[in-house]
């Protein structure tokens, strides 16, 4: 989308938030027989008055995103502070691992004297790769989300407030929701990479990958140790692979869910409790009440 698409979005805006606030103050001079008629006046009045406050402090908006975003960032500290840099690392652990469980395997069956356990070798491991795969293909995609997302946030939020300045309210869920998912996603989602190598620390992944790579480098080197290697490798794998699992796969999974509930919340928040009367029946309720009385 460019400059232009923008602009006209923003144009839009302004003339749904102007057009609002004349039909507000129109209904309010009016002398309209009907007083839940007449009430709609000062909430279109208002209405208005906000989206095009909201319009104007659209430059303030993206200085204050950066801002809360560079702050965010910079608290992290450390090497893991850039998004790039910490979606370069997960995922190139996740391809080292990932090569090492398939020579490993090769490993196995080229050995006379591990080719009876090859197959048993091939279950353990079997599963493991599978997870190691499905967690690079999540970050691959979380990666080219916030690549594409970090570029276009503002349009998605624009668009939000295009339908929030629809008179009578009718696309006010849907704008707040807009808004507030872009603004949350452009500052939280850069921070996913490094949370989730942070966490990695916590559950112990260095230490599970070093015992793993220990194990296969020595099954080809040390041929006496073999049983003993062979005995230890399920539960140096399901602990580095638990680990990937935990980090690297349901971490970021809740994150993005625990995100959608904040972006919800937020929504509520600029829009109003959606526990509230549905704007639709603002407008339907005093179109009934209005045919009954032509029909009565």
């Amino acid at each position: 989308m460019k400059m232009t698409e923008l602009a006209i979005l923003l144009l839009l805006t302004v003339t749904l938030s102007e057009f609002e606030f004349f039909a507000g103050a129109a209904i309010q001079a009016l002398p309209i027989p009907r007083p839940e008629w007449k009430a709609h006046g000062p909430m279109m009045v208002w209405d208005g008055i906000v989206g095009l406050l909201a319009v104007s402090s659209l430059s303030a908006i993206q200085l204050l995103m950066n801002w809360l975003s560079s702050v965010l960032n910079e608290s992290l500290g450390g090497p893991f502070s850039s998004s790039t840099t910490s979606f370069a690392l997960i995922q190139s652990q996740l391809a080292s691992i990932d090569s090492a469980l398939i020579l490993l395997v090769a490993g196995i069956n080229s050995t006379v004297i591990l080719e009876p356990v090859a197959s048993l070798a091939v279950r353990i491991v079997g599963p493991g790769a599978e997870a190691v795969t499905s967690a690079l293909i999540l970050w691959v995609a979380i990666q080219i989300v916030e690549s594409i997302f970090l570029k276009v946030w503002i349009y998605f939020f624009v668009l939000g407030l295009v339908f929030f300045s629809v008179p009578f309210r009718l696309g006010r869920r849907l704008g707040t929701y807009l808004m507030s998912w872009s603004m949350l996603t452009a500052v939280a989602l850069p921070l996913l990479p490094s949370l989730a190598l942070s966490l990695e620390g916590t559950v112990g992944y260095e230490t599970f990958l070093k015992n793993f790579l220990d194990i296969g480098s020595r099954l080809g080197t040390d041929p006496l140790a073999i049983p003993r290697l062979i005995a230890s490798l399920p539960s140096a794998l399901a602990g580095l692979i638990a680990a990937v699992i935990i980090a690297l796969i349901v971490f970021p999974i809740a994150y993005l869910f625990m995100m959608s509930l904040v972006a919800r919340s937020l929504a509520e928040l600029l829009g109003g409790s959606s526990a509230g009367p549905s704007p639709a029946m603002m407008i339907l309720t005093p179109s009934r009440q209005f045919a009954k009385e032509l029909t009565g």
